[in-house]
């Protein structure tokens, strides 16, 4: 990958930031070089309230440098040499290959530490129930320990000063979207923009960290200035599982742009005052979920110790690919898998679902005109080939409030014109067919699995483009590859319940191959013409073809040929054929390519590839 050229960041001039593009599965390891803390100015306080924020200050302090004391020792070596990438003052070490780090149980003394930490800050804000910078700590601090309900309901009753009160709904949002209740938070983050100074609100809204530096220029600059329809297309794009209630990506965001304010003047493990580098790495990559100390090596003069903060291992890059938020509908599978992505802009692990695998699940459009039926077989969870598979890490900690209630499987489409509504077809289960019928236009197509008892997801994301057809133009749609079972359907619903998602076959099986033909019915006495064959890629051709429709045809050398009438009213032809592998076939990859002509038409054609494979044999 190409060296980046460094350019000044937004929030400080003449400070560099290294800007780079792409995601895929990381932990960022940042590893600080501690610094004087920066003086916070305080505003006129009475006394009462003043002496209630230093004690609260003191307590909080006190607890980060027990922190320091108490969290495991380094066991990488992270030595700030070969940063994967420098911001400010910080390296980060992307972890995606490695098992360099898992959550440990926490130290007992630590915990008992942020218990008294816990009592210190509610006997301060008994003291000075107004205190925004209190409320926070209280908040963030409830939430390491596991209390996020107590969060929330602190959150919500937190009565602050009118100039102050967009910071509950704020604290509300993110004690919501920490315990999976997405969509509530969405509501408390709308309440607290609406609430919070215009500029600041403009500056919660920008997602230009988060952008890498590939896409159109124009659509670019839309999203860094905060235009309200290319940050809606953005987040909608962003969500990691239309399955999923609520948007968790954007109110992630959010929760983490909340989780930054309460950093502001107060002490961190880094031992370093807040400042931009942390405030943007925060918003890229998550707050931190665990800790190491690194201690100064032999012979160091003038060195203390350090620490190295870990984001969630299995951490991806969820936000959307500049190809979706420059509205084309050629985006591919691989720019929106995360799984598939080599370096990160951003990570994000959705807590109902931290493993996250690719899926692949070919999506087939039956044109209708103005609109098109998309049919696709999810194929259920493929298998785990994340890095930390199989491996005996400790638990994660309990799943969040999703409110699902078992598997299921979706096949989605989202218009990517403003304000298209998203198209859903859902079912139980972890496999099976779905169909859904879109408009004409450009989409994102998604087809979803999800196994909330086993927190593992699934997606195959691509962008599409679903033609409009005149009605009395001949459209052939994409090939349609099953299993035969029984007698050849009539119908396309028929057919759905076979479907293959990978098209393998052995030699000896039979091929059901299923299409429809839309624009017919207007001629009278249409005859169509039909030409199926089968044919190696190498070259080669495939010497025998099964079972036919039964219509009147002909065959011609090894093809499959057939003449029939066309329908004699307009509307989609549905028609199915058997196709028998050879048993002495050989293995290799071959075309089913069919093709459609009648007089006065251009040939329609559409094509689907296979593979043989013989099966291995059964163990007695």
């Amino acid at each position: 990958m190409p060296t980046p050229t460094p350019r000044p960041s937004p929030r400080r001039p003449g400070v560099p930031r290294t800007p780079w593009g792409g995601a895929w599965l990381l932990a960022a390891a940042l590893v600080a070089t501690p610094l004087a803390a920066t003086p916070q100015p305080r505003a006129q306080e009475v006394p009462d309230s003043a002496a209630a924020r230093d004690a609260a200050r003191d307590a909080q302090g006190r607890f980060e440098r027990e922190r320091i004391r108490r969290i495991p020792r380094d066991r990488a070596g992270f030595s700030g040499a070969g940063c994967d990438d420098r911001v400010g003052r910080m390296c980060v070490f992307l972890e995606g290959r490695s098992d360099w780090w898992w959550r440990e149980a926490e130290d007992p003394e630590l915990t008992a530490a942020r218990a008294d930490l816990l009592e210190a800050l509610a006997r301060a804000a008994a003291a000075a129930p107004g205190d925004r910078w209190i409320l926070g700590q209280r908040v963030i601090y409830l939430g390491e320990a596991g209390r996020w309900d107590e969060a929330l309901t602190l959150a919500r009753r937190c009565g602050l000063a009118p100039a102050d009160a967009w910071w509950c709904p704020a604290l509300e949002g993110l004690a919501l979207h920490v315990t999976g209740r997405y969509e509530g938070a969405e509501t408390a983050f709308d309440e607290a923009l609406d609430a919070m100074d215009p500029d600041e609100a403009r500056r919660w809204r920008s997602v230009e960290v988060l952008l890498d530096e590939r896409g159109d220029d124009a659509r670019k600059r839309a999203l860094e200035r905060g235009d309200s329809a290319a940050l809606r297309r953005f987040w909608r794009l962003s969500d990691p599982l239309f399955l999923a209630p609520g948007n968790d990506r954007l109110t992630e965001h959010f929760a983490r742009r909340t989780w930054s304010v309460t950093r502001e003047g107060a002490r961190n493990a880094y031992a370093m005052s807040w400042g931009w580098d942390l405030d943007e790495l925060l918003l890229r990559y998550g707050w931190e979920v665990g800790w190491e100390r690194r201690d100064p090596g032999p012979g160091s003069i003038g060195a203390s110790t350090s620490a190295v903060g870990h984001q969630d291992p299995r951490s991806q890059g969820f936000v959307a690919p500049a190809a979706a938020w420059d509205a084309s509908p050629e985006s591919e599978p691989d720019q929106w898998n995360p799984g598939s992505r080599r370096r990160p802009r951003t990570g994000y692990a959705p807590a109902y679902a931290p493993t996250f695998l690719d899926l692949d699940a070919p999506v087939a459009i039956l044109p209708r005109g103005d609109s098109a039926v998309l049919v696709v077989r999810a194929p259920g969870l493929p298998p785990d080939t994340t890095f930390h598979a199989g491996h005996h890490h400790p638990p994660p900690p309990e799943p969040p409030l999703v409110g699902a209630t078992g598997p299921r499987h979706g096949l989605f489409a989202l218009p990517l014109a403003e304000g298209g509504r998203l198209h859903a077809a859902t079912a139980p289960g972890l496999d099976g067919a779905l169909r859904l019928t879109v408009p004409a236009g450009d989409h994102v197509v998604s087809v979803e699995v999800w196994d909330p008892a086993s927190r593992t997801a699934a997606r195959m994301r691509r962008g599409l483009r679903v033609a409009r057809v005149p009605r009395d133009v001949a459209a052939l749609s994409d090939l349609l590859l099953a299993r035969a079972r029984g007698p050849v359907p009539d119908s396309l619903g028929g057919l759905l319940g076979d479907l293959v998602t990978t098209p393998t076959f052995a030699p000896g099986d039979t091929i059901r191959v299923g299409w429809e033909v839309h624009g017919l019915g207007w001629r009278a006495g249409e005859v169509l013409d039909y030409t199926l064959t089968v044919r190696e890629e190498a070259g080669g051709v495939f010497t025998r073809l099964g079972r036919t429709l039964g219509l009147v045809g002909d065959r011609r050398g090894t093809d499959l040929a057939w003449l029939e009438e066309g329908p004699r009213a307009p509307g989609p032809v549905f028609r199915a054929v058997d196709i028998v592998l050879p048993p002495d076939l050989a293995e290799g990859d071959f075309r089913v390519r069919l093709e459609l002509g009648s007089e006065g038409r251009g040939a329609l054609v559409t094509q689907r590839d296979v593979r043989v494979r013989r099966r291995e044999p059964q163990g007695g």
